[in-house]
């Protein structure tokens, strides 16, 4: 691995890091090209590198057009009690980095791309919520989000 792919890596994490942290109740509006968290799906593409913390609703794009992030994997927890912050972010983590091969196609540590996640808030899971949404991201070498077009399904870099 160059220095260059160790530090686009590191920029790429460093951005997914930074993007969504969590997921809230949807308010009853939602803005211009917003939807809601609860409805979004495998395969939506995203321009959401502006959002931070928790959020209700998020901009989906076609993916033809130019998009920072795709979600690329749906995973339940399970539990009647919230089982805290900390242990919702690493069960987040695993659970999308884990699933990150068979969306890329190579593993994501020999990957180019980051990964995001949306989880549930205490809020959201006393409302039901137990879904987490994995997001495929590219930063460049700053951290700056890096518009793609098209799906990221398969591209094994």
């Amino acid at each position: 691995m160059t220095a260059a792919t160790a530090a686009g890596r590191i920029a790429a994490l460093a951005l997914a890091a930074l993007l969504l942290t969590g997921c809230s109740i949807v308010a009853d509006a939602l803005g211009d090209g917003e939807t809601g968290v609860f409805t979004l799906e495998v395969g939506d593409c995203l321009n959401d590198s502006g959002a931070k913390g928790e959020v209700s609703s998020l901009p989906v794009v076609d993916c033809d057009e130019p998009h920072d992030s795709e979600i690329y994997a749906s995973v339940l927890m399970e539990g009647d009690e919230y089982p805290g912050t900390d242990a919702t972010v690493q069960f987040a983590e695993t659970a999308c980095y884990d699933r990150f091969e068979d969306f890329v196609g190579i593993p994501q540590d020999e990957s180019k791309y980051g990964f995001g996640t949306l989880y549930p808030t205490l809020d959201s899971w006393a409302g039901g919520d137990r879904e987490v949404l994995c997001r495929i991201v590219l930063g460049d070498s700053t951290g700056t989000p890096v518009l793609t077009e098209g799906s990221l399904r398969g591209v094994e870099e």
